[in-house]
């Protein structure tokens, strides 16, 4: 057993299964070669040299912050219509290894308390397998709606806090893979996804599921077909935005003052290197 990092932020192996998450969907978004790392460290490969940073700590304690307060509110709201949060963080052992029996016993905890009929729920926990890979989640909030589904008169949207003042394309992923468990509990589709802002004016964005799932549904299946096919083929670094964030930023570094990669000419764009990759032309030197 493994005791993985409460956010679920990249692949794991718990037991005998390959256990991705929505946060794997938007790394291999954002970076294929940053999958083809974390599937070799979770096989016993070389593991990140990066140590966390004050910033990201920093980033950390705010989007702790912004999800508690919106719990908060969420919480008083709800009370003064005489109506209840269920908290299904209180009970959890933080400390506890997982194992995929402990993950579909929260998951199965989770769709009894939806079956109990409250009006929104914290942290509840999401576990299913597909093709022998293992799907976790655990969204913020799931927030009691009047659409009728197996479960009653009601269903559930999901709803996230993020620090970021627009809904980005990681928030969205993470959210219709929440939707897509719920929808197997509950028998009928979330008709919208809620990203709860860090921005007083943005506030609550909310996206209709059926605009964003198509998408969805093809970055999980690149990526599990990745996996399936454990990753064949070498790969190499390639700058991009996320780069900054990544906890492989340090090794990649390195591997690109090793090989005196292109990315060390100024203002250089991936179009640039790709246009003079194809004239020969690899190093700075050259």
């Amino acid at each position: 057993t493994y005791t993985p990092e409460l956010s679920f932020d990249h692949m794991q192996k718990i037991d005998a299964s390959v256990v991705l998450s929505p946060t794997d969907l938007a790394n291999h978004l954002a970076c294929k070669h940053v999958s083809w790392l974390n599937y070799r460290a979770m096989m016993g490969g070389p593991r990140p040299s990066k140590e966390e940073d004050e910033l990201s700590e920093i980033l950390r304690q705010y989007g702790t912050e912004h999800e508690a307060a919106y719990f908060e509110a969420l919480k008083t709201h709800l009370n003064t219509i005489n109506r209840t949060i269920v908290n299904l963080d209180s009970d959890r052992d933080q400390s506890a290894p997982y194992t995929v029996a402990a993950l579909e016993e929260r998951a199965k905890l989770t769709a009894d308390k939806l079956a109990d009929g409250p009006d929104a729920v914290y942290q509840p926990t999401f576990f299913s397998q597909e093709n022998g890979i293992g799907w976790v989640g655990r969204a913020d909030f799931l927030v009691a709606t009047d659409t009728p589904s197996d479960l009653g008169n009601y269903s559930f949207e999901p709803e996230d806090t993020k620090l970021a003042r627009i809904a980005k394309v990681n928030a969205v992923l993470q959210l219709c893979s929440y939707a897509e468990h719920l929808t197997n509990m509950q028998g009928v589709e979330p008709e919208f996804i809620h990203v709860v802002t860090g921005s007083a004016k943005e506030g609550k964005v909310s996206i209709r599921l059926s605009e964003v799932s198509a998408y969805f549904r093809h970055v999980k299946e690149v990526l599990q077909n990745e996996v399936l096919n454990q990753f064949a083929g070498h790969s190499e670094p390639i700058p991009v935005e996320n780069c900054t964030m990544c906890r492989w930023n340090k090794d990649c570094t390195r591997w690109w003052r090793e090989h005196d990669h292109l990315s060390f000419v100024a203002g250089l764009q991936n179009g640039h290197r790709e246009a003079l990759n194809a004239f020969g032309i690899f190093t700075l030197k050259e």
